[in-house]
């Protein structure tokens, strides 16, 4: 997960993109496309699971190597994904090195017709145009970085994706983020540690924040968890899901644990 300042310098090149993005593509174009774009399925049911005990794997997909291509692992996304639903996985976020280089030209729309699972745009948001890009190209839910978005920007976001049919998750990295997004009436709230780095593992402030989110609203753990140890606590500190690296789920003793999980739920 990167920090907030990383995170303030994405929504920077975002910003400066955006104006050739519209005069490109018009908004007008993007709403006309949605009569055509895929249903989309559920998150928030998928995130909270049956097993209120247990905590849901969303798998981060990211580019595979030269090596692991010539080994043949993996040989497609759609293969990957049920690799990892068989491993107790109920929800993707591919990074952008996947859509544009692993084989998926129609974006997350050229997969979903192969996984039954939902899929996470985890990219910056900032405007409402990329909302409709986002629900144009298949995904089932955007993340919204709470302090990244104009008083009252969470609100609207979380309507103009209603009426889409498409779920939003609020990413907060302080009680002043939280606070915001239970104001706006979000259902799903993501957690983590702002100040951190990409690999920093200290995970504290995303139980800290945990407590001030009520039982009835999903929360998802979303710093950069590697060990089984971070997981279960933040199971016990009642999270619902967390997000997990490909990497981090070939862990022998994390894929079964999750598997276990799985198990228990049926």
């Amino acid at each position: 997960m990167p920090s907030f300042r990383e995170l303030e310098n994405a929504a920077a090149q975002v910003r400066d993109a955006l104006p050739r993005k519209k005069d490109r593509k018009p908004l007008h174009e993007l709403v006309s496309s949605l009569e055509t774009a895929v249903p989309t399925r559920q998150v928030s049911g998928v995130l909270r699971g049956e097993n209120q005990e247990a905590i849901v794997p969303v798998v981060r997909m990211g580019r595979i190597s030269a090596a692991q291509r010539k080994a043949e692992r993996h040989q497609s996304v759609p293969s990957r994904c049920r690799t990892w639903i068989g491993a107790g996985a109920r929800a993707f976020i591919l990074d952008d090195s996947v859509l544009q280089g692993e084989g998926v030209p129609e974006g997350i729309s050229g997969v979903h017709e192969h996984v039954a699972a939902p899929f996470l745009d985890s990219r910056v948001i900032v405007d409402e145009y990329q909302l409709y890009e986002a629900r144009i190209a298949g995904f089932d839910a955007v993340v919204l970085y709470a302090a990244l978005l104009p008083s009252g920007g969470v609100k609207r976001y979380l309507g103009v994706a209603r009426d889409m049919d498409m779920e939003c998750i609020v990413a907060c990295a302080s009680k002043k983020d939280v606070d915001a997004a239970l104001r706006a009436g979000a259902s799903m709230l993501g957690v983590f540690n702002g100040d951190a780095g990409a690999h920093d593992q200290n995970i504290a402030p995303s139980i800290m924040l945990k407590r001030f989110i009520p039982n009835n609203v999903i929360t998802l753990g979303m710093d950069d968890n590697r060990t089984l140890n971070q997981v279960r606590q933040l199971r016990e500190a009642g999270v619902d899901a967390v997000i997990l690296h490909e990497q981090v789920l070939e862990s022998r003793e994390i894929k079964e644990f999750f598997i276990r999980l799985s198990k228990n739920a049926q």
